[in-house]
């Protein structure tokens, strides 16, 4: 697709976010005006064989219908930047800003969260797919508390294609330890990230000193994990 096939199907309206892959766009069909989130995925980490990759992924992620899921419509790369487009995330903010709005949250409200999460993440997993970027900027929720996770699939296959190259990573902390050594991922780092997103919640500490850089984060690896200490009462000991 062209990049004048794109604006005759899509809007952009303005830049929401950006993130180190990817810009995040407001936009709207131009034939019925619906409101839409536009990635737009840098080109100076894709390659013609990581696009190939991207399609193949992007086709599966269409099959993705869950409501705690963020939902993607259309995608296409014009030659130069490759974009998902998908239902609008109007009315949400990322769960690290709901955090930082929001420091006495309830464990109500905790449970809540993680159970969508879960919930999503199980829908994900019966279709043989793998998140990979499940952390605190790709959870959105909104004001009724209802979560969407983004960034399934894509981020995880760019990110491995250019890790070496990187020295830090905001999301540092999620991810598994096989992906920082060698790149790897499956279920089962998926699984780790929500262990560590369970450990902040629940103790209100990160499991490790806290770094955005990579080789800090890969000594911490071959130390154990600070002694889980609970926020809450309410909290089990197990």
């Amino acid at each position: 697709m062209t990049e004048a096939t794109l604006k005759s199907k899509y809007i952009i309206t303005e830049t929401a976010s950006e993130d180190l892959l990817f810009f995040i766009h407001q936009g709207k069909t131009k034939s019925t005006n619906t409101p839409l989130t536009i990635y737009k995925y840098k080109p100076e980490f894709l390659t013609p064989l990581l696009i190939k990759s991207l399609v193949k992924k992007a086709e599966s992620i269409l099959l993705l219908k869950n409501s705690h899921i963020l939902r993607m419509y259309d995608y296409f790369y014009d030659g130069k930047y490759f974009y998902t487009i998908h239902e609008s995330l109007a009315g949400y903010i990322s769960l690290e800003q709901f955090l930082k709005n929001n420091s006495n949250y309830t464990m109500k409200v905790l449970w809540k969260i993680s159970t969508q999460i879960l919930t999503g993440m199980f829908e994900i997993e019966q279709l043989k797919q793998i998140n990979g970027n499940l952390n605190l900027n790709h959870i959105y929720i909104n004001k009724k508390m209802e979560v969407k996770l983004t960034g399934i699939g894509l981020p995880i296959k760019i990110l491995k294609n250019c890790f070496k190259d990187l020295l830090v990573l905001d999301e540092c902390m999620f991810i598994s330890p096989e992906f920082m050594q060698n790149q790897t991922y499956t279920i089962h780092s998926d699984i780790y990230s929500f262990g560590v997103l369970l450990y902040l919640f629940f103790s209100k500490k990160w499991p490790y000193h806290f770094t955005t850089k990579i080789n800090v984060q890969k000594k911490a690896f071959l130390k154990n994990p600070y002694d889980f200490q609970k926020a809450h009462e309410a909290v089990p000991n197990k």
